[in-house]
Parts: structure tokens; C-alpha cells; sequence
């Protein structure tokens, strides 16, 4: 909310500041971030084979993982075949215990 006058609601937070009063906050004519910010990006130069070498580690691992991992197609197919191998286990049970019966009543009936 502004008024006229150019006030606004935006205040300045303390902390690392820009020196300059000027709009594009430049820093003097610097660049932004400060006098240590080749030091910083030297460091990360520095350590970025190490970065490299942890995420193709990483790479290879989720890679594994899903070369190894069921998916839900795969899932699917195995709850329907152990569904065939129960019914046909039962139909097979249910078929020797009418055999086993049919025989049974054959041989104490004489017939």
C-alpha cells in the first residue's frame, strides 16, 4: 500500500547489504556476492569430480533398483497365476476325493 508521497510497505532486512544506493544493486560497480566469490566458485570447481562420481554412483543404484523392482503389470501377472495354480489345486483335490469316494463305494458295495 502506497501513498503519494512514495512510501511502500517493503523494508530492507539487516544483513549483507549493497553499498551503493543505486538501482541495480551491483555493489559498487562489482559484481554481486562479494570479494570471495571466485574463492567460492574455485571451491565448487574444486569438488564438482567428487559431485560427478556420487551421482553416477547414485545413477547406478536406481538403475538396479528398477531393473530389479516389480512393477504393477508384473504384480498383476503373478496374483493371477498363483489365483490359476490354487483353483486348479483345488479342482484336482476335489476330483482325486471323488475318485477316492466313487472307488471306495464300488468296493464296499461289491458291484
Amino acid at each position: 500500500m502506497s501513498s503519494d508521497k512514495g512510501e511502500s510497505n517493503l523494508f530492507h532486512l539487516p544483513g549483507k547489504s549493497d553499498k551503493s544506493g543505486g538501482g541495480n544493486h551491483t555493489g559498487n560497480g562489482s559484481p554481486p556476492g562479494g570479494g570471495d566469490m571466485e574463492a567460492r566458485v574455485a571451491a565448487l570447481e574444486k569438488s564438482l569430480p567428487e559431485i560427478k562420481e556420487k551421482l553416477n554412483l547414485i545413477l547406478v543404484k536406481v538403475e538396479s533398483i528398477d531393473k530389479h523392482s516389480a512393477t504393477k503389470a508384473d504384480l498383476a501377472n503373478t496374483e493371477l497365476s498363483i489365483l490359476k495354480w490354487c483353483i486348479g489345486t483345488a479342482i484336482a483335490m476335489i476330483s482325486l476325493a471323488c475318485a477316492i469316494t466313487f472307488g471306495l463305494t464300488k468296493l464296499f458295495n461289491g458291484s
